[in-house]
């Protein structure tokens, strides 16, 4: 792998945080996880690697477009797309620990190309330049350059308060796989939101972060059961195109599809009440940061292009 400079966390600015350099912060940590993780990926020690690198990236991804236009947004969209193609390497190689014997050498059959691609772009110049890349955005603009990006505790409340809103819009009206999906997705970038500005905002924050990753482990799991059954039935599927029709391993298939399609039901109606839950707590916190916001008497002074919590597309 193309030998790379870490990182250097931005210093700690004296006084009252940024905005900005609190969101280098974060990004500097995921950094600092991605580089960790890279090895066990490559040598494939331990499938948990796989996970905390895909876990990293999905929160620099977030922080990157959370607080790009604190920074520099131009240089951050490039860095979200290359971190985007890491991840769907990454994707490839997950694995599916439900499989055994005659499902094992689907699992096998499928990982391998998969892991062989992941191998080929993490050992390439393009990984290379997109860590270059996100170490450059966590830096600051000028060695000796003010950072004018406003403290990081008003614009925390205005991000938080415009997430929010999205997040509560996003909570289905009816729950199909395809909405479930969507609020999962929301409700990640609003509990990453909430755990990057806890420090700058409030213990508040924090508990919200725990209420959303109670609603985003019952998503995940209903997500994971709907993906293991398209590919128990991909399995299915190889097993009968290469003649192997013996009944035990197709009724292994069967009787595990049925399990995951149980499991998403059970996550289904377990989503009913978590949800409830999450918009009363959520209502409470916007509201109680709208008021800490107003009585602070003072005007934003974030850049043009920063979202707006009357209007909250830009965090979508």
């Amino acid at each position: 792998m193309p030998a790379e400079q870490p990182a250097v966390a931005p210093a700690a600015s004296r006084g009252v945080p940024t905005i900005a350099a609190a969101a280098r912060a974060v990004l500097a940590t995921q950094y600092a996880r991605i580089r960790k993780h890279a090895p066990g990926v490559l040598q494939d020690t331990d499938p948990e690697h796989v996970h905390d690198m895909r876990v990293a990236i999905r929160r620099a991804r977030c922080a990157l477009k959370l607080f790009g236009p604190w920074l520099d947004d131009a240089a951050c969209r490039p860095v979200r797309r290359e971190l985007s193609w890491l991840a769907g390497l990454l994707g490839g190689v997950r694995d599916n620990k439900k499989s055994r014997d005659a499902l094992r050498a689907c699992c096998l059959a499928a990982r391998a190309p998969a892991f062989v691609r992941l191998q080929d772009g993490m050992l390439s110049i393009r990984y290379a330049h997109t860590l270059k890349a996100l170490a450059h955005v966590l830096q600051p603009p000028h060695p000796v350059a003010a950072d004018t990006s406003g403290p990081a505790a008003r614009e925390g409340v205005r991000i938080l308060r415009a997430l929010i809103t999205c997040t509560l819009k996003a909570a289905p009206a009816h729950v199909t796989p395809h909405a479930l999906h969507g609020m999962r997705i929301q409700c990640k970038k609003m509990r990453y939101a909430c755990e990057f500005l806890a420090p700058q905002v409030g213990e508040e924050v924090r508990d919200l972060a725990k209420q959303l990753a109670r609603v985003q482990d019952c998503l995940g799991r209903h997500q994971d059961a709907q993906v293991t059954q398209t590919f128990l039935r991909r399995c299915a599927a190889m097993l009968m195109h290469h003649g192997e029709m013996a009944p035990e391993p197709l009724l292994m298939i069967g009787a595990l599809v049925q399990c995951e399609r149980e499991v998403a039901a059970q996550r289904r109606a377990a989503f009913a009440s978590l949800c409830e839950a999450f918009v009363r707590q959520a209502k409470r916190v916007r509201a109680r940061l709208g008021e800490r916001r107003h009585d602070e008497h003072v005007p934003p002074s974030s850049p043009q292009n920063a979202p707006d919590d009357n209007d909250p597309r830009g965090l979508e």
